[in-house]
């Protein structure tokens, strides 16, 4: 979602550039807390300033694109956003049982403990000690995580990781409709046509592999690919049956609403 927002809004042509990405930005990371905090590890300090910090971000008033893994929580009295300071949500959904297979990739733990993470309502990314920008981030359970976010205003589109591999240019158009609501926003058929080409796995992938991309994870001395495979139903091949059950009977509810199961 962020390479087709980058594509779409930082280029004139609609061809993604990996180096842009960051038209939108990660939230929460230390550079926005300055002045507020030096804790990059504590949640609970941290939750004290996730306002204040949203709010030195839109001081100019102009409009800004941020990526979250956030549960939109409150710890204690401290709300992680507001309407005030969020005007819409971009929300994108994925079957839980691939995301198991591709977090256990991507962050090198078994399925087990990719599970239980998925399964765990306090679940956090705790910030490393040799990474400057890193702070935690609070994530809670898949579905606390989902439910936290597609219910908070009126101005939120759910976009299902299913339909950007499926159903790429009705979902892009559908976010380009949404982006209207926030600032005047079109595009040309060439630039729709650059971007469904150039934000494919396999592009990103070949884009990731000439450039790098500083997202990535290393493996011991191994650089472990950010963009892999971006399959459907690769669970399918990947997990146990018993796994799988495990996952359905957690999430039931959530799983049947989005159609998954």
């Amino acid at each position: 979602m962020r390479s087709i927002l980058s594509s779409l809004i930082a280029s004139d042509d609609g061809a993604l550039n990996l180096k842009k990405i960051n038209l939108v930005q990660n939230f929460p990371q230390k550079k926005f807390f300055e002045d507020l905090t030096d804790e990059r590890m504590n949640i609970k300090e941290i939750s004290k300033h996730w306002l204040g910090a949203q709010k030195k971000i839109i001081v100019n008033k102009k409009f800004k694109l941020l990526k979250t893994h956030n549960l939109n929580c409150k710890i204690n009295e401290n709300y992680f956003t507001n309407s005030e300071l969020t005007a819409g949500v971009i929300y994108l959904v994925r079957d839980p049982r691939d995301v198991v297979c591709s977090a256990s990739r991507h962050f090198n733990l078994s399925i087990e403990e990719t599970k239980n993470i998925l399964f765990d309502k306090y679940a956090q990314t705790i910030a490393r000690e040799n990474v400057s920008q890193e702070i935690t981030t609070f994530l809670g359970s898949w579905s606390d995580n989902y439910n936290s976010w597609i219910n908070f205003n009126n101005n939120t589109l759910l976009i299902k990781f299913e339909d950007l591999v499926l159903k790429k240019k009705e979902t892009i158009l559908k976010v380009v409709d949404f982006l209207n609501k926030f600032f005047p926003f079109s595009i040309s058929e060439k630039k729709l046509k650059n971007c469904l080409e150039t934000t494919s796995f396999k592009s990103m992938a070949s884009l990731e592999k000439q450039d790098g991309f500083k997202e990535s994870v290393s493996d011991k001395e191994k650089k472990i690919p950010f963009f892999n495979k971006g399959l459907v139903g690769n669970w399918k091949d990947e997990l146990s049956p018993e796994i799988a059950n495990d996952i359905e009977i957690k999430f039931k509810k959530e799983m049947t609403l989005l159609g998954y199961i």
